[in-house]
């Protein structure tokens, strides 16, 4: 079992110049949405509801995954650098 101590995560504090917290969530969030939402019309419109094309195009659901851990694992800085850093520690 993996012991992971929560707290650290919810005591994050932010500098008086730095927007509010939730701004942030909804920003991730966004992103998230809009990967995954662009994954599925990608599915949609690729297989058109044929069994052939759904086999062939089961590549979509790993990118989506691939996609999300490198917006996490993004190495450049900007793109709330900070919490992603204390998110991976």
């Amino acid at each position: 079992m993996v012991r992971i101590d929560p707290s650290p995560m919810l005591r994050y504090t932010r500098g008086s110049s730095e927007p509010p917290l939730h701004n942030s969530v909804y920003q991730v969030a966004s992103l998230l949405v809009g990967l995954f939402g662009a994954n599925i019309v990608a599915f949609w419109v690729f297989t058109a509801g044929n069994e052939e094309a759904v086999k062939n195009l089961q590549v979509l659901p790993v990118l989506l995954f691939l996609s999300v851990v490198g917006a996490f694992l993004w190495p450049f800085g900007g793109w709330h650098q900070r919490g992603r850093w204390r998110f991976l520690r």
